[in-house]
């Protein structure tokens, strides 16, 4: 582990940076296999999302922080904060689900999460139907999806999380892309959706999170 202030490794039992001083942590609910773009979409969700449940609630648990002399066991892998431990810190196995792609009513690929998922179409050399998710990659290629069929899923990425026990969609896009219910969901718009509720995309796809 590095130091979050100087980035020097740190010794294993030592609390504190040799060379800066600062208290050890870890941040926690960090995205580091996404693409850059899209991880930063991301955290403009769960930041826009904090921020609401902060005017709601006046706190969340974003402003969390631990401090302990010893060991921290089976923190949640969903808990964004920081903690400082002069022991190590081990994490609770997080609750799994999975995202069910579909095109015309034929399921296509199922992608497992825990609390984030991004989904759109990629272009260029590798073309394909990308869903990045906190446990993976699953690309979708022509062996598996006609190219043709690939378009009804947009450069625009569909992002899912999971925030304070509840999922939330948004997609940026800027038409009655999403359906939910057979109302559309308005792009900037982060709506809530529940477990195995349908999302329809474009003319002929759809989503779905159910239990793995």
């Amino acid at each position: 582990m590095r130091c979050l202030s100087c980035g020097t490794e740190l010794d294993g039992d030592s609390r504190y940076c040799s060379k800066c001083g600062a208290e050890r942590s870890v941040i926690i609910n960090r995205i580091e296999k996404f693409p850059k773009e899209l991880k930063d979409l991301v955290d403009l969700v769960i930041g826009n999302l904090a921020e609401s449940v902060r005017t709601d609630h006046n706190a969340t648990n974003s402003d969390l922080v631990i401090k302990c002399m010893d060991n921290v066991y089976n923190v949640p892998e969903s808990m964004r904060g920081k903690i400082y431990a002069a022991g190590s810190v081990s994490f609770a196995p997080a609750e799994k689900f999975l995202i069910d792609f579909s095109y015309s009513g034929q399921p296509i690929q199922s992608a497992l999460f825990s609390n984030t998922a991004v989904m759109r179409r990629e272009s260029g050399d590798d073309k394909c139907i990308a869903i990045y998710t906190d446990q993976g990659t699953y690309r979708i290629r022509k062996e598996i999806m006609n190219e043709i069929y690939m378009r009804d899923i947009s450069r625009d990425p569909i992002v899912i999380v999971k925030y304070e026990g509840e999922f939330y969609i948004f997609c940026p896009k800027k038409d009655q892309y999403l359906i939910l219910e057979g109302k559309p969901i308005k792009p900037q718009l982060v709506q809530i959706l529940s477990v195995n509720q349908t999302v329809q995309v474009n003319a002929h796809s759809s989503l779905m999170i159910r239990y793995a």
